[in-house]
């Protein structure tokens, strides 16, 4: 067939040259016709096998991760690897010199091939359920590594004209070398592993890690980096071992929990604690968040021979309960303590400790403020004051009292 060709061109063309160049003409149209005929099958066949399967979104993976293109970029040098089979005149050094770029060429775009095809995954299986929140970009890109290290052998070993085999059985003695230049990824790799197979982390988690500057949600996990979007906008790439050996804080379980937690104390002035007295614990009475309050200290009155006395603190405390558990934007299913704590030089601390039903941060805030607020406001009626450090207005009043009053 090669030498029927051969005689065919020197019949029509005797001189040398001119049947070189009438060659690499015809094989050039054919390359280009080839790969524009086989993209267009390639994308309309799959397109409708897609489209009978319901997998649109794969065609649309495939065509932003260019898989088409690469394919078809393969048949122009399968067109050329015959053509240079089939040249006339060529010395074998050239023609093989030729065949080793070309074969270089296929595996490089084999190998781009092959990483299209890995990243349109990771296109079509972000919406899908089963992957939510999965480090797939992660383990693609490891795939991806250990493809194009096998991809590099062979590239070098037809560079070379010798066997994959030799420079595989070479590796041997540079494991070394290799577990120092690989470092960071084999940890990387590790800690990716570790950290989704254990639920540790996945994107869309909001994360602290005040010692890398990352306070935001993740949205996006690589095999060495995870992305964190913070609260001002600003990304922090973070190295993903990094995450793995040293602690960050992961708020998601709060979301997921149905409830963010409120901790927060009223310090109380210890001067202005004290016992009520009737006339005042008759007021208080009459306020509706004390009604089941005073009605269990009556029933108690009433079984004891010598009731106990009352202070203004401890109905402050059951005020504050009542109010939390008929607050719309409390959780009531939660812990849920309202508790003095240990008195300090700064007063006598009254924490509340409750969950908001909401987890969204404006809300929560929202439902926080209107506690305080309220509290706030509360304090002085049950004769009680808060503590607060003198500031510039109250050494203002106490500097213009007359010097026998100070």
């Amino acid at each position: 067939m090669t030498d029927y060709f051969h005689h065919t061109l020197q019949t029509w063309f005797p001189d040398l040259w001119v049947q070189i160049a009438v060659c690499v003409v015809f094989l050039v149209f054919i390359a280009w016709l080839a790969q524009n005929i086989v993209q267009r099958v390639l994308i309309r066949g799959m397109r409708g096998v897609f489209g009978k399967m319901s997998l649109q979104n794969w065609d649309q993976a495939l065509l932003e991760s260019r898989f088409y293109n690469r394919l078809s970029q393969l048949v122009p040098l399968f067109i050329a690897d015959l053509g240079i089979r089939i040249l006339p005149g060529l010395s074998p050094g050239f023609s093989a010199g030729a065949l080793r770029l070309v074969w270089l060429l296929m595996v490089f775009f084999l190998l781009l091939t092959i990483t299209s095809a890995l990243n349109a995954f990771v296109l079509a299986s972000q919406e899908k359920r089963w992957a939510k929140g999965q480090a797939l970009k992660g383990y693609v890109q490891l795939i991806s590594l250990i493809i194009w290290s096998f991809g590099l052998i062979v590239l070098v070993a037809i560079l070379i004209n010798r066997s994959p085999l030799l420079l595989v059985s070479g590796l041997g003695a540079m494991s070394a070398v290799l577990l120092l230049i690989f470092k960071d990824t084999l940890l990387s790799f590790v800690a990716s592993v570790q950290l989704t197979s254990n639920n540790m982390l996945k994107i869309g988690d909001w994360i602290e890690m005040p010692q890398a500057g990352a306070d935001g949600f993740v949205v996006d996990m690589a095999l060495h980096t995870v992305k964190v979007e913070n609260w001002d906008k600003t990304v922090t790439t973070v190295p993903t071992y990094k995450l793995f050996a040293e602690s960050f804080k992961n708020w998601s379980p709060m979301f997921e929990s149905g409830g963010r937690r409120i901790k927060r104390s009223l310090l109380i002035d210890a001067q202005s604690v004290r016992f009520m007295p009737d006339e005042e614990l008759e007021a208080a009475a009459r306020m509706p968040m004390l009604a089941s309050f005073f009605k269990e200290l009556n029933e108690q009155a009433d079984a004891s021979p010598q009731p106990g006395r009352v202070t203004n603190l401890a109905v402050f405390r059951a005020y504050t309960t009542a109010y939390l558990k008929q607050h719309p934007g409390i959780n009531t299913d939660m812990l849920m303590i309202v508790r003095t704590l240990e008195p300090r030089d700064r007063g006598v601390p009254v924490e509340l400790y409750c969950f908001t039903r909401s987890v969204a941060w404006v809300d929560y805030e929202q439902v926080q403020g209107e506690v305080f607020d309220h509290l706030l406001a509360v304090v002085p009626e049950l004769g009680l004051r808060l503590y607060q450090s003198p500031g510039g207005h109250d050494l203002q009043q106490i500097a213009s009292l007359p010097s026998d009053a100070a």
